[in-house]
């Protein structure tokens, strides 16, 4: 791609034009890729200009970098995506290279380190890697969780094509040669009878979930983390049990209240007075 020389005011003011353009005919906003090749300066005028055509408009910067350059958009775009959050989901569940409580410990961390006015959407896989649901070796219940825990964060969520219905790739971007094909992560969309039907009903529930009941914006609790992966968190009311292991697990909430139900991983639960008993499963529960 191209490289310009953005701080020139001629080549400025005609890439924010055009991005305006798009702006005043009812595009909501951009996701700038590389948005760590342009100097701040620059992102600055872009944010301004923006703002003064839309104040609504969202500035999203792909910046793959350490979290002090991260946070250093801060007042110049209104976020970046997470690939350090990116990372550690998949270290935690899909790779197992970490523990519940090293995955805890990373998040908290990561969620008070970052300005508050610097959004951080959150993400599991794009077009530029391999898909969660081909490094988890196609298990589609450890793609529901780590969406789960995906959901449970306060930034917002982005659900990359397709991940929501089961679609995976038919090699690894990483060939025998050598070669590392892209094109491998952006397989064609699932449809009809394709998709999986459990798997894009779970997710609605996730967004529901999260919308119906403010989950947004909420930075969870730390409850309890063992070595088998069992993490629970709470958000206000809200307790999110993830349970890596599929050794059946039995959680009591008796000295939290009557407890109930909102989702789960898998349908085969049960709710016992206020102990849930959890088959290799994870869901949301709620204090009643």
């Amino acid at each position: 791609m191209p490289q310009l020389t953005v701080d020139r005011d001629a080549v400025a003011n005609h890439l924010i034009d055009a991005a305006r353009c798009w702006l005043e005919r009812g595009v909501d906003g951009y996701r700038l890729e590389y948005a760590n090749g342009p100097s701040l300066a620059f992102w600055s005028r872009f944010h301004q200009s923006h703002r003064d055509t839309e104040p609504k408009v969202a500035l999203i910067g792909g910046v793959v970098e350490s979290a002090d350059t991260m946070a250093s958009y801060e007042g110049r775009l209104d976020g970046t995506l997470d690939f350090l959050l990116l990372e550690q989901f998949r270290a935690f569940l899909a790779f197992d290279l970490i523990g519940a409580d090293e995955f805890w410990r990373f998040v908290s961390r990561h969620l008070t380190w970052f300005p508050e006015n610097l959004s951080l959407p959150s993400f599991l896989d794009n077009h530029d890697m391999n898909r969660f649901l081909w490094i988890a070796g196609g298990d589609i219940r450890r793609l529901k969780l780590a969406a789960l825990v995906r959901c449970s964060t306060p930034h917002p969520p982005i659900i990359y094509y397709g991940t929501e219905v089961g679609l995976s790739q038919w090699h690894d971007l990483e060939h025998p040669d050598g070669s590392r094909r892209m094109e491998e992560s952006r397989t064609p969309m699932l449809w009809g009878d394709q998709q999986d039907v459990d798997l894009k009903s779970f997710f609605r529930s996730l967004i529901f979930w999260r919308r119906r009941y403010g989950i947004h914006g909420i930075k969870p609790e730390f409850v309890f983390a063992n070595d088998s992966g069992l993490l629970i968190l709470r958000l206000n009311v809200w307790f999110v049990v993830v349970a890596r292991s599929e050794i059946d697990i039995a959680v009591d909430f008796r000295e939290h209240g009557e407890v109930w139900l909102a989702l789960a991983t898998e349908l085969d639960v049960q709710l016992h007075g206020s102990a849930l008993q959890m088959p290799a499963m994870s869901g949301a529960v709620r204090r009643a």
